[in-house]
């Protein structure tokens, strides 16, 4: 995950496993996954549900950002996502327990 330069789903990362003569089902890497995820080292892409390293300081959610032309993705260091929450919780009287904001576009290395 952390020499990618696209994010990975768990059937990639299994068979990139596979090619270097190693065994584990794909099970197993969605149980690691998720325990990565658990403790922030890796982003889920929202749409795609591919994960990559993360890059930023998880005090707050991050918008994740995908170049349609290469396919790098990070996450973006915005910090209005918790205060979108709490604006939508409060104009609209529901209690919002989570925020998935991705953007897609094209990254600077592409536009160059």
């Amino acid at each position: 995950i952390a020499e990618a330069r696209a994010p990975l789903s768990a059937y990639d990362i299994r068979d990139q496993i596979l090619a270097q003569g190693d065994h584990i089902d794909v099970v197993s890497v969605y149980r690691i996954l998720a325990i990565l995820e658990k403790y922030d080292l890796i982003t889920r892409v929202p749409s795609t549900n591919q994960v990559f390293r993360t890059e930023t300081e998880h005090c707050c959610r991050h918008p994740v950002f995908i170049c349609n032309s290469c396919g790098t993705a990070q996450e973006l260091p915005w910090h209005g996502a918790e205060h979108l929450m709490q604006e939508v919780a409060a104009v609209s009287n529901l209690r919002i327990d989570a925020l998935s904001l991705e953007l897609r576009g094209q990254c600077a290395t592409c536009v160059a």
